[in-house]
């Protein structure tokens, strides 16, 4: 991550993977970064000092998680404070995250939820392979909603299915009496877990997503 500090050329270079000045001037700009140059007329001789980072979220994600630089960040940033602060959040499927970030215009979609999940994990921040989460999916008045369960309501819920089944019915039969007798489809899946090893890098993750969240929320919604 940049600091607030003077880097001579080598150092911001090795920072932003480029051989030239022109190209540290582009993504410095590009990522939103302020800064003036001084030093020589030489690539090699010149100096950079930051003066301000517009987005350090963006920029962490960016240089520090190597995170492609085309993401939409808003989207991830809202992702990631609900992820880190709120454990709760951790538990949800990732229809259930979807519902809950629906608040936002511009929430991000299960199938976006799914491809956050999997950068964290390529990354080593969190797992996957926590406790298992339970909970059923129905509609009201048109609208998918979810509601947490328990594995004895999960378990019940399937074995009216499998009696069904082993009695001579077909699959859609099956499933057609289970979703009748429990007025909705029971779903599980594993919860998240954070990994205590980057402790300092989730550290820096949520600070830097919830210090912006909270420039344009004023609170955690």
């Amino acid at each position: 991550m940049l600091e607030l500090r003077t880097y001579d050329f080598a150092e911001i270079s090795a920072c932003l993977h480029v051989k030239r000045a022109k190209n540290v001037r582009d993504k410095l700009t590009r990522y939103g970064v302020e800064y003036s140059e001084g030093g020589g007329r030489a690539d090699k001789s010149k100096t950079y000092t930051i003066t301000a980072i517009q987005n350090p979220f963006k920029l962490f994600c960016i240089l520090d998680l190597n995170i492609s630089a085309q993401i939409d960040f808003t989207k991830l940033r809202d992702f990631t404070v609900y992820m880190l602060t709120q454990k709760e959040f951790r538990g949800f499927s990732m229809e259930m995250m979807e519902e809950n970030l629906r608040k936002f215009a511009y929430g991000p979609s299960r199938q976006t939820i799914s491809h956050y999940i999997q950068l964290f994990k390529d990354r080593g921040l969190i797992m996957t392979d926590g406790d298992y989460i339970y909970y059923k999916v129905y509609k009201d008045r048109g609208v998918q909603k979810h509601e947490i369960i328990t594995k004895e309501q999960y378990c019940a819920a399937w074995a009216v299915y499998w009696e069904r089944r082993n009695n001579g019915a077909n699959s859609r039969a099956a499933y057609s009496a289970m979703y009748s007798w429990f007025h909705g489809v029971p779903r599980k899946q594993r919860t998240i877990e954070l990994n205590g090893i980057f402790g300092n890098e989730l550290d820096k993750l949520e600070a830097y997503a919830t210090e912006s969240f909270l420039v344009e929320y004023g609170e955690i919604l």
